[in-house]
C-alpha cells in the first residue's frame, strides 16, 4: 500500500541533529521534536533513545531491539515481566525472530549496514518519499561521540556498493540524504519533492 507521507530514516552518524533541524526546515515542522507530525520517523539502532518519537525501529541486530526498547521505556511490570509501554506504538523490525521484534524481514540482497535494512523496509512499506538523516556513510563519527573522535569508514566496511548498485538499478529513486556520501550519491531532498510537489 502506498504511503502519502514521508519517512524520515534517522541512523546515528554525526549529522544526525543538523540533518533533522534542515529536515524541519524544509518541511515547515516546528523543531525536531514535532517532526513526527509531517512524516514517519524510524530510528535505526541507538539512534532510537535520541528521537522524541519514533514510528519504526529497525536493526540487523535484533539482539538489540529488547533492550533499547527497555531503555527507552516507559516500563510496566506484569507478572515477573516486564513489558514497555510507547505512544504511539514502535513497530520493530529486525531479519530474525527475537524478544521484542515484530515483523521479520528477509531479503535477497541481504548485508550492507542497518540503514540500508531500513530502505529496504521503507520500500517494501510502500513508502514514495524516503528521507536519510545521520546516515552519511562516513567515517565522521557517531552523534554521541566528542568532537574530537572519529568512527570506521562505513562505506569501507558495510557494502556500499549495495548502495551503488541499487542506484545504478533504479530502485533509490524515492530515496534522498540530507548529508555525506549517501546525499553525494542519492541527492538532497528539496522543499518541493519532500512536501509531495515533485514526486
Amino acid at each position: 500500500m502506498e504511503q502519502e507521507r514521508p519517512l524520515l530514516i534517522c541512523g546515528s552518524g554525526r549529522s544526525l541533529f543538523y540533518d533533522l533541524q534542515t529536515v524541519c526546515a524544509r518541511l515547515a515542522a516546528a523543531s525536531p521534536a514535532t517532526l513526527h507530525e509531517s512524516a514517519d520517523i524510524m530510528a535505526v539502532n541507538d539512534a532510537y533513545l535520541a528521537l522524541d518519537t519514533v514510528h519504526h525501529l529497525v536493526s540487523y541486530h535484533d539482539e538489540i531491539i529488547w533492550p533499547l526498547l527497555m531503555l527507552k521505556g516507559p516500563r510496566l511490570a506484569w507478572n515477573g515481566e516486564y513489558r514497555v509501554e510507547t505512544e504511539p506504538r514502535v513497530t520493530c523490525h529486525s531479519q530474525r525472530e527475537c524478544k521484542g521484534v515484530d515483523r521479520v524481514w528477509i531479503f535477497d540482497d541481504g548485508g550492507g549496514s542497518s540503514s540500508f535494512f531500513g530502505v529496504q523496509i521503507g520500500l517494501e512499506l510502500g513508502y514514495r518519499r524516503i528521507v536519510l538523516a545521520g546516515v552519511p556513510f562516513d567515517a565522521s563519527g557517531r552523534f554521541y561521540f566528542p568532537p574530537w573522535k572519529n568512527g570506521h569508514d562505513y562505506a569501507g566496511t558495510d557494502d556500499w556498493e549495495l548502495w551503488e548498485r541499487w542506484k545504478a538499478e533504479g530502485k533509490l529513486e524515492n530515496v534522498r540524504s540530507v548529508s555525506g556520501r549517501t546525499r553525494e550519491l542519492l541527492g538532497e531532498p528539496d522543499w518541493s519533492w519532500l512536501n509531495g510537489s515533485d514526486t
